[in-house]
């Protein structure tokens, strides 16, 4: 986990960066789809009148593996 601690002026507030590496889209989307998820979802509506603004799902490539695998 992350937490900003500097950013630019104009950007937007963010109050946290979870990173969670998967090993592929696949697996991504497979949890997206699992019971757990379900939980998940309603703990996070329960601590969300404690924010303003929303959450948001950013899945990035490696850059790195991105790299390695085009060769």
């Amino acid at each position: 986990m992350y937490k900003p601690v500097r950013r630019d002026a104009d950007a937007p507030e963010i109050f946290l960066v979870l990173e969670i590496d998967y090993p592929s889209i696949e697996a991504i989307e497979e949890a997206m789809a699992s019971p757990e998820r379900e939980l998940a979802k309603s703990a996070h509506e329960a601590i969300m009148p404690m924010y303003e603004g929303r959450h948001y799902h950013l899945v990035s490539l490696r850059l790195a593996n991105f790299l390695a695998a085009s060769g």
